[in-house]
């Protein structure tokens, strides 16, 4: 019995050092590059590498633009737009407020009162996050500054006309600029009075 205790004893021993021994043999001869691991002979690639030995680079045939840079997603690659200021889309080329770009129907709500009107959006020359209203709220002569973030949309505190009517905003868009809603305050410094909105807008 004791013979028999040594010899299964022996024989799983070996077995152990035989496997362990064709594990290691498996990875001798695989070269897992940029990374990669070797795991009972085939390589394991890290984000943004594929191909037996992770040889390739998916983010070698991506270009970025205006500032943005690849981003390996998986098995994928693509464009991180976050430092490419006012731009999007899947090279970062695409300007956010070209979305906006256009000729709008115009349907305004303030408190108790109602109003349709037009307004005609342009492009800022001076910077490329914002845009330019025309005709905006039926009530302001000259164009209203807009600043485009993505879907949103800010209209930081201004007095567009220099008569003590001041204007500020939130919006945004969920079709791609097709509509896009508007929330601001017009304040009357003149007389300390007050205005809150509402707004939806449609392109024509």
């Amino acid at each position: 019995m004791k013979f028999l205790k040594s010899f299964f004893t022996v024989t799983f021993l070996c077995a152990g050092l035989m496997l362990t021994q064709q594990s290691c043999d498996d990875c001798n001869n695989v070269d897992c590059q940029n990374g990669g691991t070797c795991d009972a002979g085939d390589c394991s690639c890290p984000t943004g590498f594929t191909g037996d030995e992770c040889e390739t680079d998916l983010c070698a045939s991506v270009t970025c633009l205006n500032g943005g840079v690849t981003a390996p997603i998986a098995t994928d690659c693509g464009c991180d737009c976050s430092a490419a200021t006012g731009y999007e889309g899947d090279d970062c080329n695409t300007e956010m407020r070209a979305k906006f770009i256009g000729t709008y129907t115009v349907a305004e709500s303030c408190g108790a009162n109602s109003a349709t009107f037009a307004v005609t959006n342009t492009n800022s020359a001076s910077d490329i996050t914002r845009i330019l209203m025309s005709d905006f709220a039926d009530v302001f002569n000259s164009p209203v500054v807009i600043t485009v973030d993505g879907n949103n949309l800010t209209i930081p505190d201004q007095e567009p006309d220099g008569d003590g009517f001041r204007l500020t905003g939130t919006g945004t868009t969920t079709d791609n600029g097709s509509t896009f809603n508007l929330s601001y305050t017009v304040n009357n410094t003149n007389n300390n009075t007050t205005f809150n909105c509402t707004a939806v807008f449609t392109k024509q």
